[in-house]
């Protein structure tokens, strides 16, 4: 997995800049990338201050343009969303990291691999770069980012961490 693109959408950047681990990323897969429609986002976001903050964080995120013209997905998605399955439609060594549910089922039904934040935890753990998963999943949960109890209890057993 080391040796995969990460193309990002803007939820799961704002979610671990929002506990201070943003910075696993880059150690985790090899290339991290969000295309322009995802910056964006970011940059707009009131969940920071302001969205700013997140890129200078994070000089290793790559910016992606996009080629063509916005498809059917961005009809039912947001447009971070949509440009980011694109893109990872495009690079067939990527894995697209998305929280939404719609989003991840779109990605899937089309054959992409996808993770989500809880899992991107999930790995840091098992590879030695964070102690404990239900702390930082709670933290986000309590600036206002949604996690379903089924997802933080899912991936606290995947990290061994006991319920």
């Amino acid at each position: 997995m080391r040796d995969l693109l990460l193309i990002a959408d803007s939820g799961p950047l704002i979610a671990l800049a929002s506990v201070q681990k943003l910075d696993i990323l880059p150690k985790l897969y090899r290339r991290v990338a969000a295309p322009m429609a995802v910056i964006n986002e970011v940059v707009a976001s009131a969940n920071l201050r302001p969205g700013y903050d997140l890129l200078h964080q994070a000089p290793w995120l790559e910016q992606l343009e996009r080629s063509e013209s916005l498809d059917a997905l961005s009809i039912v998605l947001g447009r971070g969303e949509s440009e980011a399955i694109h893109v990872a439609r495009q690079e067939p060594t990527s894995l697209l990291l998305l929280d939404d549910a719609q989003a991840r089922r779109a990605a899937t039904a089309l054959g992409l691999i996808v993770t989500g934040t809880a899992g991107v935890l999930v790995r840091a753990k098992r590879e030695g770069f964070i102690e404990s998963v239900r702390p930082l999943l709670l933290q986000m949960k309590d600036h206002g980012y949604y996690l379903s109890n089924k997802v933080i209890e899912y991936a606290c057993r995947e990290a061994g961490e006991l319920i």
